[in-house]
């Protein structure tokens, strides 16, 4: 989005990063902008969290691992 100002910039919406942009656009005179990856959630699988084991390991699992 060219152009666009904002006073602050919220890289990603899982469960923190939607709850801290909500908070910070609750101050009107603050302009908040969400970025968020990827396409549209249009599949049931995404849709539905119980349906996740199918997505495992398809074209939108990340694939991203940890250690212990």
């Amino acid at each position: 989005m060219a152009g666009t100002e904002s006073d602050y910039v919220v890289v990603g919406s899982g469960a923190s990063g939607a709850v801290f942009a909500n908070r910070l656009s609750t101050n009107p005179a603050h302009s908040v902008l969400r970025l968020e990856p990827g396409g549209a959630d249009t599949r049931k699988n995404i849709q539905e969290p119980w349906r996740v084991r199918p997505i495992v390991g398809s074209d939108v699992d990340w694939n991203f691992s940890t250690e212990p």
